[in-house]
Formats: C-alpha cells, sequence, structure tokens
C-alpha cells in the first residue's frame, strides 16, 4: 500500500533550515515530540511528570484548565479521501466559552510562521471531509497554542475562515507540486 504524504512533508518543501545548526533542529525536534506527548497525555485525563521541556508543558496544563471543556480529538492521524495526504492532529476541542469545535496545534516556537497558517488549513479539511463529518464537526475556531518556555501563559493565535481558505489553496497547489515533483 502507498503511503500518503503528510501536511508536513508537504510543507517542508517551502521551508528552509539551512540556517539553523543541526544540533539546534535535533533539539527543537525533540522537545516538540516530548511537549506533544505531555500535553496529548495530560489532556487524556492522565497524570504526567514532565521534568524535561517543564516550563512548556505547565503553559499547556494552565492553559488547558482555564479554557478547554473537553476533548473532541487528540494526536489522532486522518487520511484525505480525495487529495490523498494524512495529518497528524494535535487536538480538538471544546472551549469553555465557545460552542463550536476548536482546532489547536501546539508550538513551542516563540515566533509564528506563515506555514503554520497552510497546516492548520490542511488538518481542517481533514476534519471536515464527508467521511470524517460524519463523527466529528468542522472546527468553528482555528489556531496554533504557542507554549511559553518558562510556564507562563500560553498565547492561542486564531486564524479566520478567509485566510485559512486561501491557506488551504496554497496548500492544494504544494500538494500537486509534490506529487509532481515526485517527492512521495
Amino acid at each position: 500500500m502507498k503511503m500518503l504524504p503528510s501536511v508536513t512533508q508537504i510543507l517542508g518543501l517551502f521551508q528552509s533550515w539551512d540556517h539553523i545548526s543541526p544540533g539546534i533542529l535535533a533539539e527543537a525536534a525533540a522537545r516538540g515530540t516530548a511537549v506533544h506527548s505531555y500535553c496529548a497525555t495530560y489532556a487524556q485525563s492522565f497524570y504526567v511528570i514532565a521534568t524535561q521541556y517543564e516550563g512548556y508543558f505547565r503553559s499547556f496544563k494552565n492553559w488547558f484548565n482555564q479554557y478547554v471543556d473537553s476533548v473532541i480529538l487528540i494526536e489522532t492521524r486522518l487520511d484525505h479521501p480525495v487529495y490523498q495526504y494524512t495529518g497528524k492532529i494535535d487536538l480538538v476541542c471544546r472551549m469553555k466559552h465557545n460552542n463550536g469545535a476548536v482546532l489547536v496545534d501546539y508550538k513551542t516556537s516563540t515566533v509564528a510562521n506563515k506555514i503554520w497558517m497552510a497546516q492548520l488549513a490542511a488538518y481542517r479539511a481533514l476534519i471536515s471531509n464527508v467521511i470524517v463529518r460524519k463523527f466529528y464537526e468542522t472546527p468553528s475556531l482555528v489556531g496554533s497554542l504557542l507554549l511559553d518556555k518558562d510556564g507562563g501563559a500560553a498565547r492561542f493565535v486564531s486564524y479566520n475562515n478567509d485566510d485559512l481558505d486561501d491557506a488551504f489553496n496554497a496548500f492544494l497547489n504544494a500538494l500537486f507540486a509534490f506529487k509532481y515533483f515526485g517527492k512521495e
């Protein structure tokens, strides 16, 4: 069976890391993996002792406790049956002060990146496709959750629907280029 390209692989073609040393990139990847694991475990109501990257985890935990009412999806891989790509959703939840579903992507970076919107637009489309929509509703709010390394308040950066629609079109162009040039 042919493996579907992931959202990260597809958008990775349009992001250069050449200016960052391999050691720093490796540390960022390890940090991201660990923090995602801490957040997912906590959101599933399991006890977590986060010794490494404690600040990021505290930042998430405080945000989660203050704003999240219930979890709909957590660390869930979905495939798009029409466009033939895959992606792993960090969190879809119901917020205490928002009636609709909210799509959240955790970030340990301090600076927002334009690719994030395309990434979240692709994730929103995964959730919104006809097959998945039978089980889950389309998110009414979509955003990146920037976690604080020192445990301070997390910052939620939301994206409006028009910008997400444009970003999804850009993602589809990236997907088609990825497939055309044989990167899968």
